[in-house]
């Protein structure tokens, strides 16, 4: 870990790591290229079937059945596809983003306070997430309206991708 001042690690109260691009590699890339086997329409397909936005429906609460009844409606053709989204939902993540999991575990070594980890994961996939996550004492899930025990630990330093370097 690098060498900081005393001073601005005692102002530190919180640490809050999100998990999604952050601590871990998620995308529906991993699921879908090798389905689809067509560059061009894996894209549209991510882009236009499972955008976005019909994710985050689900990251708010909707229920996973819900969604894709709804989806399959709207696209037919591509019913197999959208039911391996809800099914195979853990093959759309990655690897640990490269050297998050050793900085996590030298915060803790260096006596950092509990840290949070945040995340927008629906309720019904943030628990089989949470078993490939690293250690912590406290969860705080947008979709789950609540903080809990999963295994995952942080406190307020809010880091991103972009504004951190393990």
């Amino acid at each position: 870990m690098q060498n900081y001042s005393t001073k601005f690690f005692l102002m530190i109260k919180n640490i809050i790591f999100d998990f999604g691009g952050v601590l871990v590699d998620w995308n529906p890339h991993y699921l879908f290229d090798s389905y689809f086997n067509d560059k061009e329409e894996t894209e549209w397909f991510v882009k236009t079937v499972v955008s976005s936005e019909w994710n985050a429906e689900m990251d708010g609460g909707k229920p996973f059945d819900v969604a894709v009844k709804e989806r399959i409606l709207l696209f037919p053709d591509y019913k197999e596809a959208i039911e391996l989204y809800k099914n195979e939902w853990m093959k759309t993540m990655g690897e640990e983003i490269p050297g998050m999991y050793d900085f996590i575990k030298s915060l803790k070594e260096n006596g950092f306070p509990v840290l949070y980890g945040l995340t927008n994961w629906s309720n019904e996939t943030f628990p089989e997430v949470s078993k490939v996550l690293p250690d912590s004492d406290n969860t705080v899930s947008s979709a789950l309206s609540t903080i809990s025990s999963f295994p995952v630990t942080r406190k307020c330093l809010s880091l991103t991708r972009k504004s951190i370097s393990p």
